[in-house]
């Protein structure tokens, strides 16, 4: 019982518009405080999802050695640089210069 209740109050749109926004705004805050706490706790400064959600290993895993890839939004160019070791050829693309020649 008390979970139908739960369920009538929070899929009440105006109750659920409010959640929802509220927990993107949760969710984009906390993901730029882990990009900024990352520096100091991850090898290399990484963003923690490389090493917790097997992010690398999962894009390698679907790359032919014959492929071309683009990287779209390479960033610092971590994934870029793991991808060249398995694909053909490789090319890291990011809308912030200051990614690729930071280097």
């Amino acid at each position: 019982m008390l979970k139908s209740i739960l369920k009538k109050i929070l899929f009440y749109p105006p109750i659920t518009r409010r959640l929802v926004k509220w927990l993107l705004i949760l969710h984009n805050n906390s993901y730029h405080l882990c990009s900024m706490l990352s520096t100091a706790l991850e090898p290399d400064g990484l963003h923690p999802k490389h090493r917790l959600m097997k992010y690398h290993d999962w894009f390698l895993s679907h790359i032919d050695r014959e492929w071309t890839v683009l990287d779209v939004g390479c960033g610092n160019g971590a994934l870029t640089y793991d991808l060249a070791g398995k694909a053909k050829r490789v090319i890291g693309i990011d809308i912030n210069s200051n990614n690729i020649t930071g280097f």
